[in-house]
């Protein structure tokens, strides 16, 4: 049975003596049934690197969404030198580790596809390097490649035509939720250990195929993991043992997501439930004296930093939508009675919609822009929306102007049919209207006590 002194204190026996974190948290977790009173606000480190984060967020909404994008360099483990929200600042980091070597900066990956990682690069006015083009079209199969040399000419079609989307071509980045508290709870090199163990077991005589196929596996993981400690060691840090105390747990664990979402874009990817993992050496540091909750609450805090989340403060914006919609029902509502011609009120109703929608596409941030401009795509169609119904009514007024009223036997029907479903919109907005108060009312509770509450949740 393995023993490290960095488990002192740790109860249990099965998981020191296999790859086992579940075991480790049902002997050590102790279940907090207080309140949230324990909770400290954010520290004077911790706001100034919000501060930083939330100003290079402006930057990248103000550039259409992306601030900066790497085109000559292919992401991976070791791709790049360390990375800091502000390089003057980086002391104030508790926990470090970038994507790429420079905050907000969109890493460079066309394993997936390379065409994928092309697109993203012209879709913001970034010129992709002509010689990854051939490397990745001539001498390196990308995933998207390999799925599709086995799909089916029926698979094809059927793709092709749309009729089935969300195949793995499309994503090649993957859908990933690792184990990286292995990394804490073990070391780099008892994991290499252990998968150097798997190697040697399926090293027998008369191998099947799928024999060779876990051993290039397996390989790959273990170099994986030699190149996670050489990734470490470029902000200074070993991790090739167990995590000593709170921080390193938090440090060693970030790191091990950090190298999954260099290799694998981490779009479509979870660092997973690591809260009551986190909580057993965060109390185990308290208990000693060496940690407080400010403390604790600060390794949080900057992990979630580091990992490109920022706690900014966003529009309600669903609540807006639906206060809006409801305010454009009741004008519809009071008007109809006023009308002056007939289809008027779906051409009042498209106005209305459209310059609510134009407004509160407005105040997301993450849209997807038209290339080359700071328009979302949402607002150019919503404005598109409202300048036709602008048109028509102009049309039909100045008609009206010369006592020619303009009839259509569409636009009254859907009127009418629009008027039949006003109680339907009622009750719609009555309860967008509930949910979208909840959320606000969550989110800002929340937002005041830090958004952390992670000593409650379960494994």
């Amino acid at each position: 049975m393995q023993q490290f002194e960095q488990w002192a204190d740790f109860k249990g026996k099965l998981w020191k003596e296999e790859v086992n974190v579940r075991d480790f948290i049902q002997h050590n977790y102790t279940q907090y049934e207080g309140d949230e009173s324990f909770l400290a606000g954010p520290t004077e480190a911790t706001n100034k690197l919000w501060g930083e984060l939330q100003k290079l967020q402006k930057e990248e909404r103000a550039k259409g969404g992306v601030l900066d994008m790497e085109t000559e360099v292919v992401s991976g483990l070791t791709a790049y030198g360390p990375g800091y929200i502000n390089e003057e600042m980086k002391d104030l980091e508790q926990i470090v580790g970038l994507q790429t070597d420079k905050p907000l900066k969109r890493a460079f990956m066309p394993y997936g596809g390379i065409k994928m990682a092309e697109q993203a690069c012209t879709t913001y006015g970034y010129t992709p390097s002509p010689k990854l083009h051939e490397i990745f079209t001539k001498y390196h199969k990308t995933h998207n490649q390999a799925v599709f040399d086995v799909y089916t000419p029926e698979m094809k079609k059927a793709r092709h035509n749309k009729i089935i989307t969300g195949l793995p071509d499309t994503y090649g980045r993957g859908r990933i939720v690792g184990d990286y508290r292995r990394v804490a709870l073990y070391g780099i090199d008892y994991l290499i250990e252990k998968k150097e163990s798997d190697f040697i077991e399926f090293e027998r005589h008369g191998m099947k195929g799928t024999d060779f196929r876990l051993r290039e596996e397996i390989a790959d993981q273990i170099r994986a993991l030699k190149e996670m400690k050489e990734m470490a060691a470029v902000y200074g840090y070993d991790i090739s043992k167990p995590a000593t105390n709170a921080k390193e747990a938090v440090q060693w664990l970030y790191f091990g997501y950090l190298a999954a979402i260099k290799t694998q874009n981490g779009a479509a990817m979870s660092v997973g439930r690591i809260s009551t993992f986190l909580d057993i050496y965060i109390q185990r540091d308290m208990e000693k004296g060496i940690l407080t909750e400010e403390q604790a609450q600060e390794l949080i805090d900057h992990r979630i930093v580091e990992n490109g989340i920022s706690y900014i403060q966003v529009h309600p914006t669903f609540l807006y939508e639906s206060v809006w919609n409801l305010s454009v029902l009741l004008f519809m509502l009071w008007y109809r009675k006023r009308k002056r011609f007939d289809g008027e009120m779906l051409w009042i109703y498209f106005l209305g919609y459209g310059v609510g929608r134009f407004w509160i596409e407005g105040l997301r941030t993450d849209q997807l822009k038209v290339p080359g401009t700071a328009l979302a795509v949402s607002q150019l169609l919503s404005a598109t929306l409202a300048g036709a119904a602008v048109g028509a009514l102009t049309y039909h007024y100045k008609k009206l102007s010369k006592k020619e009223i303009f009839c259509s036997f569409h636009l009254v029907q859907l009127e009418k049919n629009f008027l039949r479903l006003r109680w339907s919109w009622i009750s719609y907005w009555i309860v967008t209207s509930i949910i979208s108060y909840l959320n606000f009312i969550r989110a800002n509770i929340r937002f005041g006590k830090n958004f952390i509450h992670h000593f409650k949740n379960q494994i």
